[in-house]
Order: C-alpha cells, then structure tokens, then sequence
C-alpha cells in the first residue's frame, strides 16, 4: 500500500462484506466497491443482499464507496443512492454494449437471460462464483452434488477442467498441442496434466538448421518439445495413423521430427531485413501436426496466433479456424498470409481412411470367398517361413497352427504381430502382400 501511495494512485477494493470493508478502510484504500450477492463472479460467502449490505456499508464507512452487483441502468443507480452508496459499478451491463470487444452471440445471451438464469458454483470450496447457466456449469452442479467425502482437493481435481474453461472449448477426444522449449515446457507438461488432460506423445521437434549459440556459454537449442494431448484417457481421440505413414514412405511415424526452422523466402521479413516475428513457426510442422490429428472441416483454434502460420495451414487443408492475437502488426501479417493462401481441392485434401475406419474383413472371409483358398501357401517377405491356409482360416506350419497374427508371432519370437503386415501371397511370378489383398477386396465390396 504504501508503494501505491507515493505513486499517487488511488486503490479501490472489492469488498463482499461491511467487515471487509472496514478493513480495507482501516489499511488505507480510497474507496471500495462494496458487491452484494447478487454480482456476477464471486460474491463472497455471507449471502448478504445490496438491499441490506448497502445500507449498512453506508452506516459504518468513512470512505467512498460504490453499489455492485445487479447495477444495469439509470434505476439501479438511483436506488444505490437512496441506500447511501456514491455510486454503482456495472460490469454485465458493459459486456453487452456495441464497443465490447466480445461476439455478438455472448451479448445476445446476456441480453435474453432472465432473472433465474445464474447458478452458484464452487460451494463446497468455499470459492464460490456467480456464473450464467451453460452445459458445463451443469456438470459443475452435478458433480458437486454427487461429491461424497470431506476433501476439498478431490473434489477440485473433478471440476477443474470445467472452471478452467477447456471442457467447454475443446470437444471430448479432440487434441490440444502444446509447444515449448526448457524454459517452460516442464511447467506447461504440469499445468496440463493438473487441468485433467492426457498426454498422447511428448514430441521431439529436432531442427535441422538451429540458431547458432553465439556466445558460447550453453548447448545450442536444436529442439522444441511438443505435448499432443487430449481430454482424457478413456477419450475416443482422432489420431491419422495410417496417413502419417504413407507421408513417412510407408514407415511408422515416429516421435522425432526433423523439420528445419523458418528460413529463405518463408521467413517473413520486414523491409530492413528483419524479421517479423521473432518465433515464427515452419509451416511443415503445422503441417503434420493437423494431418496427424484433424479432418477436413474440423474447427482449429491457436490462442496466439502470432503471425498465423497455423490458420495459414488450417486454410489450406480445408480446416476451419479461430485464432487469437493481441499484436496488430502480427494480426496484419496473418491476414496478408491467409489472403495469399489457396485451398487445396477436395480430391488432395480427402484422405485415404485408416483401418479402423474402414469395414472389418476377417481373413476366413477371404477363404470363404476363394481369394485366397485352402491350401494355399503364405511366406513372409524373405520367404524364410511359409504356412498353409487350412480350411477354417487358420495357418499351420510345422507343429504350430493359430491365427495369420498368432503364427507370425510364434515364428519369429515375439509377443505379438501383425499378419496382415507380415505374410505375402506368392504366384509365379511376383509375392503380394496379404492387406494389399483384402485392400483389393474390400475395395471391391464397398464399390
């Protein structure tokens, strides 16, 4: 306080209770704002009215102070008057006007609510907050009714994504990516974790031609991490398995990129050859990231836009997105990339399904059908081991019979494969792969 002071500025104090009040008095603010319970936020703990708590502020305080919660027009103003207070603070009522920086849908809601459209929330925490009614203040509510037990920890740890605000963004088993380097990934991995998240891949971003460490003091920083996450671990997630592999020459993506950083005619730069955003991301990595975990037609949202190479790369694979950025020189720069950005066309954009997606084909069935009949021979792709097809679908070789997957894996000493992947059909002259033929078959079927 006494800081502000000899800085000369004036401190007024919210203030949900006379006792509060006396108290801020008491330590030297100019004024308070003295919130009854009727205000939007947190209107403390003693459920105390304006129609009571104004009146008895006005007979205890020395110092000025203004009538809060519910004050929307010239009739709350005068009726805080009467109660004694020097003025009201509106904040609700600001939210809806034509100059807040705030979508018109919000101000339509807050507009059409009536009287009996807030919930209390966060009770039992003894934090409570005076909220509008959505989908994710009823989970709130029923979680907290359902809440058995007298640790308030535990009961926290269930509502935080909601109060957090990530339940009512992000769809369940959508993906949050989190980019960081050790400056703050650690924590950024924490926070993440503590909201309820669940983390799918930490991502190695190996950059191929990083900043030199000119100074000569540390390691030079030639990587980022990345968290690919989502809403929890039961989440039914979209991850394009089978898309990242063919992008990898028909190889298993794996979990270390080697992208190199923005250079040459992508780094944007201004007219004395500086660039213009200090962090400006390739658009390769924003690339893979939403071929790794989008559709065409899903909604991206980047919180910091900066100079937008995300919407840039949600535009051009036929993603929709909302992206947030305070800076306008970088808001200017992102809407100059987008308008210089060309969609591609749905037949590049529309990827092929994954297996999961596409309809299951047993391997009997291709026995029943004759595409590969009894008897015929299977052999791995060196020809080291081959099997006969019995008439049930199962393989034999040897002393060993069992699945095409159960096989495999006997004859090689591992705990699990892959048949499809593993086993060819040989002919004369040439050896297919066996999911290349139910490809084939399936194809056949859908068409």
């Amino acid at each position: 306080m006494e800081q502000l002071k000899a800085a000369d500025i004036k401190v007024i104090h919210k203030c949900t209770s006379v006792r509060h009040s006396l108290k801020a008095e008491k330590i030297g603010c100019d004024a308070v704002s003295v919130d009854g319970f009727e205000c939007g936020g947190h209107p403390g703990e003693d459920d105390i009215p304006n129609g009571i708590l104004l009146p008895r502020a006005a007979e205890e305080l020395k110092i000025p102070f203004v009538a809060s919660g519910g004050m929307a027009n010239a009739r709350s103003l005068v009726s805080a008057l009467a109660f004694g207070a020097d003025g009201v603070n509106m904040g609700t009522r600001f939210i809806a006007t034509k100059e807040a920086p705030v979508h018109d849908n919000v101000k339509q809601r807050l507009v059409e609510a009536s009287e009996l459209e807030t919930s209390l929330v966060m009770r039992p925490l003894r934090n409570t907050e005076r909220v509008l009614n959505n989908s994710a203040v009823d989970k709130i509510k029923e979680i907290e009714s359902n809440h058995r037990g007298d640790d308030p920890n535990s009961l926290l740890e269930e509502i935080r994504p909601l109060v957090a605000g990530s339940e009512r963004v992000l769809r369940d088993g959508g993906a949050l990516w989190v980019i960081g380097s050790y400056h703050n990934i650690l924590r950024l991995g924490t926070s993440v974790q503590n909201l309820g998240f669940w983390i799918l891949n930490d991502i190695i971003w190996h950059k191929t031609n990083p900043m030199p460490n000119f100074r000569g003091t540390r390691f030079t920083n030639a990587h980022e991490t990345l968290l690919w996450c989502t809403t929890s671990r039961k989440a039914k997630y979209n991850f394009n398995y089978q898309n990242l592999k063919e992008l990898n020459e028909g190889k298993q993506m794996r979990s270390d990129w080697h992208i190199p950083i923005c250079a040459g005619k992508e780094r944007l730069r201004e007219s004395n050859n500086q660039r213009s955003h200090p962090t400006q991301k390739p658009e390769a990595l924003l690339y893979r990231i939403l071929l790794a975990s989008s559709q065409k037609g899903d909604l991206i949202l980047d919180p910091f836009l900066g100079s937008g190479t995300t919407a840039v790369m949600a535009k051009k694979l036929q993603r929709n997105f909302i992206g947030f950025e305070q800076d306008q020189n970088y808001i200017k720069l992102a809407k100059k990339r987008l308008k210089q950005t060309k969609v591609l066309e749905d037949e590049v954009v529309t990827m092929t399904k994954s297996r999961k997606d596409l309809p299951k084909v047993p391997f009997g069935e291709l026995v029943e059908q004759g595409i590969i009949p009894p008897g015929a021979v299977l052999t791995d792709k060196k020809e080291k081991f081959k099997a006969t097809v019995a008439i049930d679908g199962s393989l034999k070789i040897k002393d060993i019979s069992g699945s095409i997957h159960q096989v495999g894996a006997k004859v090689q000493g591992l705990p699990s494969c892959n048949g499809w992947d593993f086993w060819h059909v040989k002919d004369k002259s040439s050896s297919k792969l066996l999911d290349n033929i139910r490809g084939d078959y399936r194809n056949k079927k859908i068409n």
